[in-house]
């Protein structure tokens, strides 16, 4: 069911990204909400509905939509291979200069390229679902009390593997770090980055590998 949900994603991405001459929006003005980013700014609504049930892996809470907030990881990752990151749609004016977007037809390695899976960051509520992007060149994820404050996928969500859609539509398990790792490194191999992934964000164990 998660990896269906994902690539049902996948296709509402290729949806955005055809309409948009290869550039997909993930954020705007600096939110980290990717879900109302591609769902109801420049007035085009690309997932299922107001509330997409599909942003969110069956498997953990909330199980179903709450909001915006909530849901698969997003990968915001400013370390990627040059023209990438922040390129506007042409034809679409920024304001703010803040809004962000892959631009897809520069990246390298499509296979390789992953865009939403399963991540973890915990609310006051106890969700474990954030949307909340991650960056791979940061330290080890800062954590206080029993909760994190970092979202980053979640390598075990499903026991030995979490579950990642890819920028040429296929869907894949991931265990580890160094898996995350190998497939960055196919993007942009010239790039010291520092991956760090959630292996049981109950027990607030991380694996980060620097390269």
């Amino acid at each position: 069911s998660c990896a269906n949900n994902l690539k049902q994603l996948g296709v509402e991405f290729m949806y955005y990204i055809d309409d948009y001459n290869g550039r997909l929006l993930i954020s705007v003005n600096s939110e980290s909400k990717w879900t109302s980013a591609i769902n109801y700014h420049y007035g085009n609504r690309y997932l299922s509905s107001t509330r997409p049930d599909e942003i969110v892996c069956p498997g953990r809470l909330p199980h179903k939509f709450l909001d915006n907030a909530h849901g698969y990881w997003h990968r915001k990752d400013r370390h990627t291979s040059a023209g990438v990151y922040l390129d506007p749609p042409t034809g679409i004016a920024s304001g703010s200069g803040k809004d962000a977007f892959y631009n897809t037809i520069r990246v390298n390695a499509p296979s390789s390229f992953f865009i939403v899976g399963d991540g973890s960051g915990r609310d006051a509520a106890g969700v474990t679902q954030r949307v909340m992007p991650g960056k791979f060149k940061e330290k080890q994820p800062a954590v206080t009390g029993t909760g994190e404050n970092t979202c980053l996928p979640y390598v075990q969500a499903h026991g030995s593997s979490g579950n990642f859609n890819f920028l040429d539509g296929h869907v894949q398990g991931i265990g580890s770090a160094s898996e995350f790792m190998s497939l960055c490194k196919k993007d942009f191999p010239t790039t010291e980055i520092n991956c760090c992934v959630w292996t049981n964000p109950g027990g607030l164990g991380y694996d980060s590998v620097t390269e």
